[in-house]
Order: structure tokens, then C-alpha cells, then sequence
């Protein structure tokens, strides 16, 4: 299909067992971050965001969610097997690790954000301090709510930050696609199937560990022309992608087709912030050759 020389393809195999990696540590995060969400006791997202966030921002995340959170046994019912997913999501399926050497973190918040600093902050009036006097809820919960918060803004930057090295890895890859598939002719003499094939398709996303939700808001945004007018070009990536990998005969060819993927992702900050941009080459081989392929 593409034709990778032996040499090539081996260098592209380990760089895929490094991306393998970042992408199980984005999962990692992305799991507790759905985790956490919708699991605080009273202190919301917005007052967070408006009090909290920056004067928490600079302490820096170490320990991992496993040692962060931890789970909590869920009382048995009288019908264990009729479970009701409304009230399981209230239920809380975790708490925060308040050992010291296990998650230190915690107790930096926990030192900065004292009983009266949080008086001063929201005000008596505020429910916050209001249910804090009536008991209805403890200083402990509501750290526990700014901690919650806190790891869900610090498990997104990992996130970011790996997606950065993720696209330093592939590097040597990307470059060897935009210097040798250089036209749509290129990537149309790939295609060898008139459809779909679902079986192949589900199997080799699985196996190239594309991040579930960037590959859908990446595909998002070169579907969607009134939701991204910063794109200048709006195509069916998925169905390309889809297409180029029912067509795959080799390991090394799913990887180009990794490749490609991540080039149209990667494109896409280059798009938004254009001015910003030093190496072009992915903005162009997205406008001048991917998005003519179908």
C-alpha cells in the first residue's frame, strides 16, 4: 500500500511503542477526570474557577490518581441487582487520600486555604459559608471539593502537555509522510476498497490508540464549517481515515495512516493561531492533500 522500506518501518515501530505509551497515560487521566467530575460535596465548579483556581495553580501535581483517590466500599442493597444510575452518580465512589506522604498535594491546598481565609474569601453570606455554620458540611469536604477541582485542571494539562510529545515523538514520522506521499494522488492509489470495512476499522483504531476524544473533536472540526470558521478547509476526516485503514495490508501502513491523523490533528492550533506558526507543513499538506482525497 505504501511501501515503507524495512529500515523505515523499524524506526516507525518504535516510535509507536513510545506513543502507546503516552496514549495509555492520556486514558489514565482522562478516566479520573470523568472520575471526578459531578463528585464535589457543595463547592461548585464556578466558584472554584472564580476563587480558587489560580490561587491553587501553582502547586504542582506528583502524585499519581491511584494514590490521590481512593475507592470507597458501596453499601449493599436489598436488590444488588437492580442498580439505579441516577442515584449510583450521586453516590461517591471515592475519597480523597488524606495521607500526608501519599498525597501531599492535598495538604498544601489544605494548609493554604484555612477555615477563615475562606471566610474572608466568599463572604459570610455565601452557601458555602453558610452550610459550613450550620454543619451541614465540614472543612474537610469542601477541601476535598477545591482538591477535586484542582486535579481535574492538573490531569488536563497532562494531557496537553503529553499531546505535545506526542506529536515530538512522531516527528521523524510526520516528516517522512509530507516529503514522500506529496500528492492526492498519492494517498488516492492508497485507497484499494470501494467501502468501509467496519471489522478492519474498529480493530486497527483500537490498535493504533488514537485518544478516543481528540480523534472526535479533530474530525469535528474539519466536518463542522459553522462551528470552526478558523479551519480553512471543512472535509470528512474520519471517513478518510476510515477508508485509508480499510485499505492497510501491513503494521507499517496502519502507521502511516497513524500519521496522517496526527498530522491533521496537529494542524489544527496551527489554523487557529496562524500567526504563530513556524513550519507550515502540516497546514499545507492538510489543505493541498488530505482534504481532497474523497
Amino acid at each position: 500500500m505504501f511501501n515503507v522500506p524495512p529500515v523505515k518501518a523499524e524506526e516507525f515501530e518504535k516510535l509507536f511503542k513510545t506513543h502507546q505509551v503516552q496514549i495509555s497515560a492520556c486514558d489514565v487521566f482522562l478516566q479520573n477526570i470523568r472520575l471526578l467530575n459531578g463528585r464535589h460535596h457543595i463547592l461548585d465548579r464556578k466558584t472554584f474557577d472564580e476563587y480558587y483556581k489560580n490561587f491553587t495553580s501553582d502547586i504542582e501535581l506528583q502524585t499519581s490518581p491511584m494514590d490521590s483517590f481512593i475507592p470507597v466500599d458501596i453499601q449493599p442493597t436489598d436488590t444488588p441487582d437492580v442498580i439505579d444510575p441516577e442515584e449510583l452518580m450521586k453516590q461517591r465512589l471515592f475519597e480523597v487520600n488524606r495521607t500526608p506522604e501519599a498525597f501531599p498535594e492535598y495538604f498544601r491546598i489544605k494548609n493554604r486555604v484555612t477555615e477563615q481565609e475562606l471566610r474572608n474569601t466568599l463572604g459570610e453570606t455565601h452557601p458555602v459559608i453558610m452550610a459550613l455554620v450550620n454543619n451541614e458540611v465540614t472543612m474537610d469536604e469542601i477541601i476535598d471539593d477545591i482538591t477535586i477541582y484542582w486535579a481535574v485542571y492538573k490531569y488536563l494539562e497532562q494531557i496537553t502537555m503529553i499531546r505535545m510529545q506526542i506529536f515530538s515523538n512522531m516527528t521523524p514520522m510526520i516528516e517522512y509522510i509530507v516529503n514522500r506521499f506529496t500528492t492526492v494522488n498519492d494517498l488516492k492509489r492508497a485507497i484499494h476498497v470501494n467501502k468501509i470495512n467496519p471489522k478492519k476499522v474498529g480493530k486497527y483504531r483500537n490498535d493504533l490508540m488514537f485518544f478516543g476524544p481528540d480523534f472526535m473533536k479533530v474530525c469535528e472540526c474539519y466536518n463542522d464549517a459553522e462551528k470552526h470558521p478558523d479551519i480553512p478547509v471543512h472535509f470528512d476526516l474520519e471517513t478518510t481515515i476510515d477508508m485509508l485503514l480499510s485499505s492497510t495490508d501491513t503494521k507499517s501502513d496502519r502507521l502511516i495512516v497513524l500519521g496522517i491523523y496526527l498530522i491533521a490533528s496537529f494542524a489544527i492550533s496551527d489554523f487557529m493561531h496562524p500567526d504563530e506558526v513556524q513550519d507550515r507543513r502540516c497546514m499545507d499538506y492538510v489543505t493541498d492533500v488530505l482534504s481532497k482525497v474523497l
